[in-house]
């Protein structure tokens, strides 16, 4: 008698629900796009990587969520399935991060978990029911590079050198560029050939600073004036004062004619356009320290070691984007395949990378593994690494099916999301009805 009344309150309890929901309750279609009490608002799917799914079965006997509690890893996908004989029953968390709306018996229910932290839910209809999901930062995916590998040793052999001489440019060719021993002297090392080439630069009698290079052409520093050189013409096609005061540390280009620069101090950008040989100082806001900028297809970021921000230059503006709250000291960034930027937080073993939307996903870095982070543009490849260079590991990186960036796709099948899903700065929730 006490089963009966119970699945008589639960199929009550989904027919008011979905009466509310038609009559323009929390889910009406004009301020969510719901059809018949399911919003499709995520439908088109997140940016954040789906790496694998996780199941739990929903039934009317204990347990009532099997099993009640579950670990999964940052990006992982749980997927809650109604048994074949069971009641309608919901997936609710009481702190707003994801609801469900009924699921009905054979129907599932799925989440998107992309933050730490422990998930509590339980049954509106039935709240003896409850269960959890403890949510934990995933592994940074690595392969070691290995010696074997005549691929792998070149990699080891370039990366090595960038260690050691962190002031080097790389250029177009695989090689790099580095100040000369000499006054007006480029020179030019790759590090899979003995000795060096020297490119004399006529008219210039000061010490030259490789910051960049743009094509063929190296962008040079000297005492307040940005050079513009051809090394192979032994010629300054560009020269362009710099500000009273601004020493050029970093740059990257963001066309054959544009770039950006910083001061050393990292407290001031340059925006410098070479074909008018001018340049406007763009003053930072207190307490920044641009350490590290880096350029991809016309895309170039700088990260703000002392905000604690990755910037993203355009010609007219500047977007921020905020590193999380465990970030305290970021050492370093790179710039994957793709053009998104990857950074390391070497005191805390924390890596991430900024997804399409903004989002940052966070990685905890191995203890087997190093913590300098180096990039090598020509190869595509993000190295980890010890201060002596002495063992490497490769950042792993593949896109996954359906357009999803990350190892892995595993979607939720056939379905969209619930009427109450979560909040799409911090998951994504989709139901099957």
């Amino acid at each position: 008698m006490i089963i009966k009344c119970l699945s008589l309150i639960a199929c009550i309890g989904s027919l008011l629900y979905a009466t509310a929901s038609a009559q323009g309750g929390p889910a009406s279609p004009a301020s969510t796009g719901a059809s018949h009490g399911v919003s499709k608002q995520y439908e088109q799917g997140d940016s954040f990587p789906v790496f694998s799914t996780h199941t739990v079965q929903v039934g009317n006997a204990t347990p009532y969520y099997d099993p009640p509690e579950i670990t999964v890893a940052a990006g992982d996908m749980v997927n809650w399935v109604n048994n074949q004989l069971s009641d309608p029953h919901t997936i609710i968390n009481g702190s707003g991060h994801f609801e469900s709306s009924p699921v009905p018996a054979q129907k599932n229910f799925c989440h998107h978990f992309v933050e730490e932290g422990d998930y509590e839910y339980s049954c509106r209809f039935h709240p003896w029911m409850k269960g959890i999901v403890h949510v934990r930062r995933r592994d940074l995916p690595l392969e070691p590079v290995r010696t074997s590998n005549s691929q792998d040793a070149e990699i080891m052999r370039r990366a090595a050198y960038l260690l050691a001489n962190s002031g080097a440019v790389e250029a177009s060719a695989g090689g790099y560029w580095i100040q000369g021993a000499r006054p007006g002297i480029l020179e030019y090392r790759d590090p899979m050939r003995q000795g060096s080439e020297l490119h004399p630069v006529p008219g210039v009698t000061q010490f030259i600073k490789p910051v960049a290079t743009i094509g063929g052409n190296v962008i040079g520093a000297v005492p307040g004036v940005l050079l513009n050189i051809d090394p192979s013409a032994r010629k300054v096609l560009n020269r362009v004062p710099l500000p009273k005061g601004f020493s050029a540390a970093h740059a990257a280009a963001v066309s054959d004619k544009e770039l950006w620069v910083s001061d050393s101090r990292g407290e001031a950008l340059l925006f410098v356009n070479l074909k008018n040989e001018r340049a406007r100082i763009r003053p930072l806001a207190a307490g920044s320290r641009i350490i590290s900028m880096r350029q991809q297809a016309q895309a170039v970021w700088a990260l703000d070691a002392g905000r604690k921000l990755l910037l993203k230059l355009g010609t007219e503006w500047i977007s921020e984007v905020p590193l999380p709250q465990e970030i305290q000291r970021p050492s370093n960034f790179a710039l994957d395949p793709d053009g998104r930027p990857w950074f390391v937080d070497a005191q805390q073993r924390i890596a991430g990378t900024v997804l399409a939307n903004g989002m940052v996903q966070k990685f905890t870095i191995p203890q087997t593994s190093g913590i300098e982070l180096l990039q090598l543009s020509d190869s595509h490849t993000i190295l980890l690494t010890d201060s002596r260079g002495s063992r490497f590991s490769r950042i792993t990186f593949t896109r996954a099916s359906g357009g999803t960036d990350g190892p892995s796709s595993s979607e939720c099948p056939s379905s969209v999301a619930a009427e109450d899903a979560a909040r799409p700065t911090t998951s994504q929730a989709r139901t099957n009805q």
